[in-house]
């Protein structure tokens, strides 16, 4: 008797089942037959309505009333003028870069990519401090677009491995990183001067391991490195990532399939060894130490100097994420001081924070 109501528990286990399969099955079919009639109907335009309004479909998608607006704005350091990009008039290709004269209300084009080589990216645009000239990066290389003669100038050749590019305060220079090493290039005459000399595959000056931009940068694109507005000094950050370990990562689109490797610093192995240094590279490229308080784990990749050029400012925090520091170095005594101290018993979310912007007269700051 024992055998044969197992036999019937199993039967009915079974016809449950199956019930229950062929019910997901014909609900699965249902949702399908609807999904399928729904995608079929939003191919359709939907009617105007009676009363002669403007229905939702008709403010998105290709037959769209208004198209996208202009983006990547940038206000000039003199002037009113705007940068900006937008298609050309009359044109649905690619962004081109725009100029608008708040104070004439003209507006022209300053580059279509289109027309010019080396695909370059106009949403790089940066202005001169002088505002007489953009920077802007293509796939080989840096160009300078003067705004008088609309002439694009080749700068330095380099590809993908220039990062890190800015003016600096004279508009007389264009800094960047190269194979993790800063330099300059000098605009009249395009005469190219090495800053720092250490860089290597585990040694970064200037500019960010993976772990960094991806924990402290929160992503966004930071260089590694600040000029003093005077364009005296620099402040950069050096990242020694020779004892983290090297991930192997497999890339499976090209056949065969290829292998790169990423230094990834798993949970209790080491960090990068993160330092400051300031040099002044019109007198000496010999860089000085900026002492970090005790504790510092991390340098945020937010930087300024006070608008005197008197210090320089940078934030750190501990391992534990529980002591930050706002703190400021004087070039001219080679002391440094922290200027605010910030601490939570649980955890300090750093990616709260940014550089400080000092306001007008320099001594007070958001």
């Amino acid at each position: 008797m024992h055998e044969t109501q197992k036999k019937r528990d199993r039967s009915t286990r079974c016809k449950d089942n199956l019930r229950r399969s062929t019910g997901a099955l014909v609900a699965a079919l249902v949702c399908a037959a609807v999904v399928i009639s729904c995608i079929a109907g939003c191919g359709e335009k939907s009617p105007a309505p009676e009363s002669g309004g403007i229905t939702a479909r008709e403010l998105v998608g290709p037959d769209a009333l208004v198209g996208p607006g202009p983006s990547i704005l940038g206000w000039s350091p003199q002037g009113a003028l705007l940068a900006y990009t937008a298609p050309p008039d009359g044109g649905d290709g690619a962004d081109a870069l725009w100029l608008y004269d708040a104070s004439s209300s003209e507006k022209m084009v300053l580059l279509d990519p289109s027309t010019q080589p080396d695909n370059i990216d106009v949403t790089s645009a940066q202005w001169s401090p002088r505002s007489d000239a953009m920077l802007l990066t293509g796939d080989t290389s840096l160009w300078a677009l003067s705004l008088a003669s609309g002439e694009l100038r080749q700068l330095v050749e380099a590809g993908s491995s220039v990062t890190a590019m800015m003016f600096m305060p004279t508009g007389t220079h264009v800094s960047y990183v190269q194979d993790n090493d800063i330099y300059s290039v000098r605009l009249s005459d395009g005469q190219v001067q090495r800053i720092t000399s250490d860089g290597s595959d585990a040694v970064m000056s200037g500019c960010l391991d993976w772990v960094y931009n991806e924990e402290m940068a929160t992503r966004a694109a930071q260089p590694g490195y600040a000029w003093s507005p005077d364009g005296k000094w620099l402040m950069y950050m050096r990242l020694d990532d020779s004892q983290v370990q090297n991930d192997p990562v497999t890339d499976y689109d090209p056949v065969p399939p290829t292998v790169s490797y990423t230094r990834y610093p798993t949970a209790g192995s080491p960090n990068p060894a993160v330092s400051m240094h300031a040099l002044a590279p019109q007198e000496s490229l010999q860089a000085r130490d900026i002492p970090l308080p005790p504790d510092s784990e991390y340098v945020l990749p937010f930087y300024a100097w006070t608008p005197d050029s008197g210090e320089a400012m940078y934030i750190t925090v501990n391992r534990d994420h529980t002591l930050l520091r706002l703190n400021a170095w004087d070039p001219a005594s080679g002391a440094g001081r922290v200027v605010i101290e910030e601490t939570d018993p649980k955890w300090i979310n750093e990616d709260y924070y940014a550089a400080p912007v000092f306001l007008e007269g320099g001594e007070r700051f958001l």
